[in-house]
């Protein structure tokens, strides 16, 4: 079916002009000429105008990828899941579960008007979504930021704010904490940008603290915050359930939070509201990311454009344990 883009590439007039010829606006200044042309390639392509079009029922297709997924990431495609379900439901979108099947070739699907893949794909299993339905967007950095539209985190920023945030409350040092068999493991994802981005930094003596367990964790940190009564620490835990071992860790050895030993972590998923502590978070809205992956599948499906990486930002909630 014709989108607006192949009529704007045919006549060689913008995308907006296109569109509001096409859709009759009222505000539209354009000259009879131009006007013609439009019209007739739009006939010539078979377009049919954009309010035809609502009339069809969107129907999205979902695939979910969570094999290899750490425990906080899981969570997240299975919250990312519940709000897509839920926002579907208010605009009657029809949903429908994709399975895929590494020996199995998925149908094509025309009458999706798009996909969502919401997970960790590799390029052999975006192929196989692309070649069922061409309308693709990956939540989550697509296997190829080239060919397929994909809605990330700003993980740059996240790790920019935690760093600002240290500054502001003038701590001495800072400690990454998380769970990986050596340093080089722990280069992934977020925890990647912010070991590179700490590289560079000035003012802080850094520890790396990457163990094989939660146990072992706390052991070395508390032996290592014995050994630094001088300064305060600050403590940057790559996921919740470690910020939690470590606020156990520095309690064991009578120091407090935030006076002592400060903590702030990512996205408060796991804990209950009225679990003592909640962590200061530097976190984003699911829903938000949502409600973009829906708005590109739309836009995506009447403009024929992809491939493009969209970021959307971090915040931060104080809650008061840095």
């Amino acid at each position: 079916m014709a989108t607006l883009k192949d009529i704007a590439d045919q006549t060689n007039v913008a995308l907006s002009t296109v569109s509001r010829v096409l859709n009759e606006k009222p505000d539209m200044h354009v000259t009879e000429e131009t006007r013609r042309r439009i019209l007739e390639t739009a006939e010539a392509l078979g377009y049919r105008k954009e309010r035809q079009q609502e009339k069809k029922e969107q129907v999205i297709g979902v695939a979910y990828e969570t094999a290899g997924l750490s425990i906080p990431a899981f969570y997240m495609a299975m919250q990312a899941k519940t709000y897509l379900e839920e926002l579907c439901r208010q605009r009657n979108i029809r949903l429908v579960n994709l399975s895929l099947d590494r020996n199995k070739k998925l149908e094509p699907m025309p009458l999706l008007t798009g996909i969502a893949a919401i997970g960790q794909f590799d390029t052999k299993s975006a192929k196989q979504l692309s070649d069922c339905n061409d309308n693709v967007i990956f939540l989550g950095d697509s296997p190829d930021l080239v060919e397929y539209t994909s809605i990330s985190p700003d993980y740059c920023m996240a790790v920019d704010m935690i760093q600002t945030k240290f500054e502001e409350r003038e701590y001495g040092r800072v400690i990454y904490a998380g769970i990986a068999e050596n340093e080089m493991k722990a280069k992934e994802g977020v925890v990647y940008h912010y070991w590179k981005y700490m590289a560079n930094k000035r003012g802080f003596a850094e520890k790396f603290l990457t163990c094989n367990n939660r146990m072992e964790m706390q052991e070395n940190l508390q032996e290592y915050l014995k050994g630094t009564e001088e300064q305060r620490t600050a403590i940057f835990a790559v996921d919740e359930r470690t910020a939690m071992s470590i606020a156990a860790a520095v309690w064991g050895i009578g120091k407090k939070v935030p006076e002592e030993v400060g903590i702030l972590t990512l996205n408060c998923f796991f804990t209950n509201p009225g679990t003592e502590p909640l962590f200061s978070t530097i976190d984003f809205d699911i829903c938000q990311y949502v409600a973009t992956l829906l708005s590109c599948l739309e836009q995506q499906y009447s403009l024929g454009q992809k491939g493009k990486k969209i970021v959307l930002p971090f915040g931060f909630t104080d809650r008061a344990t840095i």
